[in-house]
């Protein structure tokens, strides 16, 4: 049997381990390029500018004309400061278009860390953040972070700036709310200030949040309900917390409401029962197309099962992943009710999984970080923990890489700042802050006006790109 003393040398040992995965992180966080849309939310683009002017819709019940990202100011909003501030944080040690990606790469960082830091804490309980069950959960979790290897099928943190704007950092704010909810709900006023404030803004955040707010508030009030019918509380259903749940509720069916008005919304698309059709399509594909969710679910559900059969589970614990998978399957069930992508051909991408893809994180690292602490201490009793370690590093080496997929952006970008001209011509190899090669200097109007504001090039400069030298 393995010491205390000799945990505690484990446990730092596992918390270095984190902390070089993170830092890894940030250096592959430095080497994608920059997506499509970045110059339309930033600078903004006309259609986005309505949204930033109206952050609750007030404006819409004027007119009732459709405009683009009606329920989503606060992703618009902040991803508006942070690219209009953070470069210059960079400025004094990188020249302009570095310093861009800097700043891409710490907001990546500290949404990866964000959700980090609320997984672990939900799954180790009351531990404090230097205990062996709050280190040993981000041990788990921290390597299910695929930058490279498996980010097309579990990557939360998306390669493109913008979604993890509109996804992973949303899902940061909703994990901390819950956190909060679980923890800390009469510790001190500012958490019941946070309550308040908090499904403020995730009802009017990201894609996803105003739909996992009526079902997870949904869900909470039911439950209140419930037990209030069957007598196992004399509390009021609207007093202390649940208010809070009640609040983000109402604010994120109005929010929903808003969205319906949304002009981003297409106009056609498949039936609702071809949407459906559409779904188990792309879940069939998901689940069978690609082995690493496969083996985060495999562990999760053997986990529990073998957990369940030894009785080594308590009730509370069986009750919330119980009712959390019913919570998973209603939003999975709900999907096709968000409408159609034609970007999005099966419903479902990392984007619109992601709250599974968290919840497979959350349980993967409870289950996970209990056996390897059971291993450490005890290895030749509990050679499950072997096995964990064994997935860990799995995961590990898929993610490896350090590619640089915007070396070519980075070039390009670095030509345009040391160019004379006020036009630039540029390879269409690698698409530059755009989905596709850019074709005539129109297209490259917000882009530049972007690229002005960063202090990479002058106010009359315009570039595109054409098969030439480089190429």
């Amino acid at each position: 049997m393995t010491t205390s003393r000799s945990i505690r040398t484990w446990t730092w040992l596992l918390a270095l381990l984190v902390l070089a995965d993170l830092i890894y992180s940030f250096i592959q966080f430095g080497r994608f390029p920059l997506d499509g849309d970045i110059a339309s939310v930033v600078v903004p683009s006309e259609a986005y500018q309505r949204v930033l002017s109206d952050p609750f819709g007030f404006g819409l019940w004027k007119d009732f004309q459709p405009y683009y990202a009606t329920n989503r100011y606060f992703a618009h909003a902040s991803m508006q400061w942070w690219f209009l501030h953070a470069p210059d944080w960079f400025r004094p040690f990188a020249d302009p278009v570095d310093a861009v990606y800097a700043a891409c790469s710490l907001i990546k960082l500290i949404v990866q860390l964000s959700l980090l830091f609320f997984l672990s804490s939900l799954v180790a309980g009351n531990q404090r953040v230097t205990s062996s069950a709050w280190i040993a959960a981000a041990f788990c979790i921290e390597p299910l972070f695929q930058n490279y290897g498996f980010n097309t099928s579990m990557g939360v943190i998306d390669r493109a700036i913008t979604y993890t704007c509109f996804y992973a950092l949303p899902s940061a704010f909703i994990a901390g709310y819950i956190l909060l909810q679980r923890r800390w709900i009469a510790r001190s006023r500012m958490s019941r200030v946070l309550l308040l404030l908090l499904p403020v803004i995730m009802a009017f955040q990201g894609p996803l949040s105003p739909a996992i707010g009526c079902l997870l508030g949904g869900a909470h009030l039911m439950e209140r309900w419930m037990m209030q019918k069957q007598g196992w509380t004399d509390r009021p259903l609207l007093r202390g917390w649940s208010l809070s749940w009640a609040w983000w509720f109402v604010l994120s069916c109005y929010s929903l409401l808003l969205g319906l008005f949304n002009a981003e919304n297409p106009a056609k698309g498949p039936s609702l029962i071809g949407r459906y059709g559409l779904l188990l399509q792309g879940l069939t594909d998901y689940f069978f197309s690609y082995p690493s969710l496969i083996v985060v679910l495999s562990v999760v559900l053997v986990s529990y099962v073998h957990a369940t059969r030894k009785e080594m589970l308590t009730k509370e614990v069986k009750y919330f992943f119980t009712a959390s998978g019913l919570l998973v399957l209603a939003y999975l069930l709900l999907l096709p009710f968000g409408g159609y992508r034609t970007y999005r051909p099966l419903i479902v991408r990392i984007d619109t999984l992601q709250p599974v893809i968290l919840w497979l994180f959350g349980w993967f690292g409870f289950f996970a970080s209990r056996l390897l602490i059971a291993f450490i201490r005890t290895p030749a009793t509990h050679v499950a923990g072997a096995g964990v370690l064994v997935v860990i590093l799995y995961f590990t080496i898929a993610d490896a890489s350090l590619m640089k997929l915007n070396r070519e952006e980075r070039r390009y970008l670095h030509q345009l700042m040391q160019a004379s001209q006020p036009v630039v011509q540029l390879p269409d190899d690698q698409p530059v802050m755009s989905w596709w090669p850019i074709r005539n200097l129109e297209e490259s109007r917000l882009n530049c006006m972007l690229l002005n504001q960063w202090g990479v090039i002058p106010a009359d400069r315009r570039y595109f790109q054409a098969s030439g030298p480089g190429k």
